[in-house]
C-alpha cells in the first residue's frame, strides 16, 4: 500500500476552550489519546503534529510522533491553506490523512475502515474522503427556509433530502492534490458517515461534558 502520513494540527489558541488539545481524557489527554489511536492504525506510516505550542510539541515527541513548529499569531499570517502548503511541501508520503485531537471517539477501527474505503473509492472516481454526519432536519438561514417550503408543500421530515455535517475528524487525499487545492479535500469527496458519538468534536465546555457522559456508558 502507498505511504500514508497522518497530520494533527493542534494550535495553542482557541476562542472557546483554553488548552483544548491537552484537556484530560481517560488516563491521558486529547493529544496523546489521538496519537495512540493513530499509532494503532496499521495503515498509518507516520504521525505529524503541527503546533505553535511547545508543550504540545514536547508531548508529541514523547509519544512517538514527528513534529512541525507552526507560526504563532504574532509571528505572521498562518492560514490553514498556508499550513497545508508549507507542511505538505516538506513531506514525501503519497497520501495524507488530516485529523484532530478533539474527536476522541474516532478510533483506530474507524480510521482503518475509512482508509480502506478511501483507496477503494479512488478507483471509482472520488478524489478524496471526508467524515460526515448525515441528518434530515428543517434548515433555515437569515433569509428563511433552505430545504423546505412553508404551507401546503411542506414535507415530512423523512421525505427531506439528506444533508451532511462535515466532521473534521478525517480528510484523506493524495498529497499532490492537497497542495493543488490548498485544502484537505477536493470536488468529488466520498462521504464516510459517522454516528452521533463518533462525530462528537470537543469545541466547548458542553462538548467536553457530553464526551465525559459517553465515557460513562
Amino acid at each position: 500500500m502507498s505511504k500514508l502520513t497522518a497530520i494533527i494540527p493542534a494550535r495553542q489558541f482557541d476562542y472557546n476552550l483554553k488548552n483544548k488539545n491537552l484537556l484530560p481524557f481517560l488516563d491521558t489527554n486529547l493529544l496523546v489519546h489521538k496519537i495512540r489511536q493513530l499509532k494503532a492504525t496499521k495503515q498509518v506510516d507516520t504521525i505529524l503534529v503541527c503546533s505553535d505550542s511547545e508543550e504540545v510539541l514536547k508531548q508529541a515527541v514523547e509519544n512517538g510522533a514527528e513534529v512541525f513548529k507552526r507560526q504563532t499569531e504574532t509571528e505572521g499570517m498562518d492560514t490553514f491553506s498556508h499550513l497545508i502548503k508549507i507542511v505538505l511541501s516538506q513531506l514525501s508520503a503519497e497520501h495524507i490523512l488530516w485529523t484532530n485531537c478533539c474527536t476522541p471517539f474516532v478510533d483506530e477501527t474507524i480510521y482503518a475502515k475509512a482508509i480502506e474505503m478511501y483507496f477503494k473509492k479512488r478507483g471509482e472516481g472520488y478524489d478524496s474522503l471526508i467524515s460526515t454526519l448525515p441528518f434530515k432536519r428543517f434548515v433555515l438561514d437569515d433569509n428563511g427556509a433552505l430545504n423546505f417550503r412553508r404551507g401546503g408543500q411542506h414535507k415530512e421530515t423523512n421525505k427531506l433530502n439528506t444533508l451532511y455535517f462535515w466532521i473534521s475528524a478525517i480528510a484523506i487525499a493524495k498529497r499532490e492534490d492537497m497542495l493543488a487545492w490548498e485544502y484537505t479535500w477536493g470536488n468529488i469527496p466520498f462521504k464516510y458517515n459517522l454516528n452521533e458519538k463518533e462525530s462528537l468534536e470537543i469545541k466547548n465546555a458542553e462538548d467536553l461534558k457530553l464526551a465525559q457522559l459517553y465515557l460513562g456508558e
